[in-house]
């Protein structure tokens, strides 16, 4: 990955870049829009089975999740302060 010095160096943006280089891919692409109509461009409830829709919901959660991470890509103006949340002392 080429660091841009204007991009901010902090763990959670590095993170955040990898979800954006790993889906900005040909193959990523794919992957995504197949993730995106089996869990997330579909109901997830399920009429009558509260186990089946909230497991549903659960596999939309993981594929909004990475949606998030791939526009939290495209604002590093967001991380230039942030500290890291894990830093060892």
């Amino acid at each position: 990955m080429v660091q841009n010095k204007e991009e901010p160096q902090n763990k959670e943006y590095k993170r955040v870049k990898l979800y954006a280089e790993t889906f900005s891919t040909g193959p990523g692409q794919v992957v995504l829009k197949d993730l995106r109509r089996q869990y997330c461009d579909t109901s997830s409830y399920t009429p009558g089975d509260p186990y089946e829709t909230a497991f549903r919901e659960g596999q939309r959660s993981v594929v909004l999740g990475i949606l998030s991470e791939l526009r939290q890509s495209n604002h590093p103006e967001k991380f230039e302060e942030s500290q890291d949340e894990y830093e060892e002392e």
